[in-house]
């Protein structure tokens, strides 16, 4: 794989993936990466320098406040660093892999403005922000971190946050100006009241926090500052992407490849209504009206490359099939969301001109969406293989998927009968929600993980079309922490169970550490004795025997060049 088609796949932006980050900092750079970073990126040693001490600062102070307060803080991890240098091609806060992302600035990392106690907080407020998705929630969440600094630490934060050039800079400046009156806070435990101070303290649920009334004006108006820098920081954005540039019109760019390519999409617009499909290319009124609003040449040229790859990945998966026809034209696991899908009963892939992430009329697709989509494509067209009995377990691989089965059942009765008597009455409530048999309460969490298992024979399908990059980022966008989808330990267990193969197809040698390293696993498993590493790894091994029972037809196809190296 070429570095630069995955650390740079998107203009403006750099990504250094959490495999490359280790104790101490970025670590694991081969000299392609180191030189893509400098040459091309501008970071010079001093930059990533900089990154590492903020970094360790970040994992040592999430250690220490989550061992203390477990309740409100989160425990330190490793995440996917996507370094911006250029704000107008990336929507502000954006999440190519969701909930496994750190965004930050190139400035951030400026050795000459910046600070490393500056740094460390910015990863602290990426991090909530990714957690609760909410901005102010982010920031009140966040303000027991300032109980717990020194005078000097705060210091170098109001210094670094002064010289910072990042869009949303004045809220940063307010934070620093508001350090005053946030030593007036409490929090539990952090900092307890004194006895008998206990009158107008307003209590933040999940924060533990406790604001003292005449502060409260002071915490809404910080909290404005940052409304009003993510508006001003957004629409900023936005202006950049709509700036005009000399040449055909948006809507003209569009329609020109519309009826010239003719490509294999069906376009919806905003009201869910089909406004070109190819046979029709030559009638483009709907299509042009439903395109009116693209805002600028760039925007344009974005599109024309979501549905290339769209109408790319379609033919490439339905050249490959013997017989298309043996797909079928409804479907039980296909869901209509997301903006792109595929409509089995007109045998296409949808694009609708209305995405839940981004406006694909008023900007450019944001980093590794086309990643994402070139893999959703397939994915997609690999539900109706899978229920066309083209990715099944064929009859020689029944005995060892059986035995699979068995193990799975036992691993999951040896995880029930070692979990913490603490939680005995939790995990009886968990079962029950889920109607197992007290008896056999291990076929109830592995029928849990089963029903996932199309997602996994769709991602054994389409690594034969990807490219590496895409195949890479979809399966790491994949597997996430489940902590914030009010789902009990047991229900997250067995989602993991199967999310770990998605890391074992991404070619990484040995998943656990990854997986345990991004998700909060150690915090929130391991060191609470809920499942050790022993334990996850049997629950992995068992669920990959079952995987690895799967197998797509062969005879179905046509040859096709060995998959790609992931």
């Amino acid at each position: 794989m070429r570095p630069e088609r995955f650390y740079m796949a998107h203009p403006g932006a750099f990504l250094i993936p959490a495999e490359h980050l280790d104790d101490e900092g970025i670590a694991d750079l081969a000299w392609e990466e180191r030189e893509l970073l400098q040459s091309r990126v501008g970071l010079s040693k001093e930059h990533i320098d900089l990154f590492n001490r903020g970094y360790r600062l970040y994992r040592e102070r999430a250690a220490s406040l989550h061992a203390r307060a477990p309740g409100s803080w989160l425990p330190p991890r490793k995440a996917h660093l996507l370094l911006v240098t250029d704000p107008s091609r990336v929507r502000p806060y954006c999440q190519p892999f969701l909930g496994t992302t750190w965004f930050l600035y190139a400035s951030d990392l400026d050795p000459a403005r910046s600070h490393e106690e500056y740094v460390c907080y910015q990863l602290f407020h990426v991090e909530r922000l990714a957690f609760l998705k909410a901005l102010r929630a982010a920031v009140c969440f966040n303000l027991s971190y300032f109980l717990d600094r020194t005078e000097d630490e705060l210091r170098d934060f109001s210094r670094a946050a002064s010289r910072a050039t990042r869009p949303d800079a004045p809220a940063f400046v307010a934070l620093a100006r508001a350090l005053h009156w946030i030593q007036s806070l409490y929090h539990l435990p952090l900092r307890e009241p004194p006895p008998g101070r206990t009158e107008g303290l307003g209590h933040v649920d999940g924060a533990d926090l406790l604001i003292p009334k005449e502060v409260r004006p002071d915490l809404l108006a910080l909290f404005g500052a940052f409304d009003a820098a993510a508006r001003e920081m957004e629409a900023s954005f936005f202006a950049a992407q709509a700036e005009p540039t000399e040449g055909p019109a948006p809507v003209d760019i569009v329609c020109r490849f519309l009826a010239e390519e003719r490509p294999d999409v069906l376009l919806v617009d905003t009201a869910g209504k089909i406004v070109y499909r190819p046979e029709d290319a030559s009638r483009l009124d709907d299509a042009r009206a439903a395109l009116a609003p693209l805002v600028s040449a760039r925007v344009a040229e974005s599109l024309v490359k979501d549905l290339r790859i769209v109408s790319d990945k379609s033919r490439a998966v339905l050249a490959s099939l013997r017989n298309p026809d043996v797909l079928p034209r409804t479907s039980t696991e296909v869901d209509p969301d997301g903006g792109v899908y595929v409509r089995a009963d007109l045998g296409r892939i949808v694009y609708e001109l209305r995405h839940p992430g981004f406006d694909p009329l008023r900007e450019e697709a944001p980093p590794y969406h086309r990643e994402l989509l070139a893999a959703r494509v397939v994915h997609e067209w690999g539900h109706l293989v899978h229920e066309a009995g083209l990715i099944r377990v064929p009859e020689e691989n029944e005995h060892a998927y059986n035995v699979g089965l068995s193990f799975v059942h036992s691993t999951w009765q040896g995880i029930l009968e070692q979990m913490p008597a603490r939680l005995a009455e939790d995990v009886k409530e968990e079962l029950d929600a889920l109607g197992a048999d007290p008896a056999r309460p291990g076929e109830t969490l592995a029928r849990v993980t089963l029903t996932r298992m199309p997602d996994f024979a769709c991602n054994l399908f389409f690594r034969r079309y990807l490219r590496p990059e895409e195949a890479r980022t979809y399966l790491h966008a994949n597997v996430r922490h489940h902590l914030n989808e009010d789902l009990g330990p047991l229900t997250q267990l067995a989602r993991y169970a199967l999310e770990l193969s998605y890391l074992d197809l991404a070619g990484i040698s040995d998943p656990i550490p990854h997986f345990v390293e991004t998700t909060y696993f150690d915090g929130y498993f391991i060191k609470p004795k809920v499942c050790d590493e022993r334990q996850l790894r049997e629950l992995h091994s068992s669920i990959w025997r079952l995987c690895s029972a799967y197998a797509v037809d062969a005879s179905a196809f046509f040859p096709a060049p060995a998959p790609a190296d992931l």
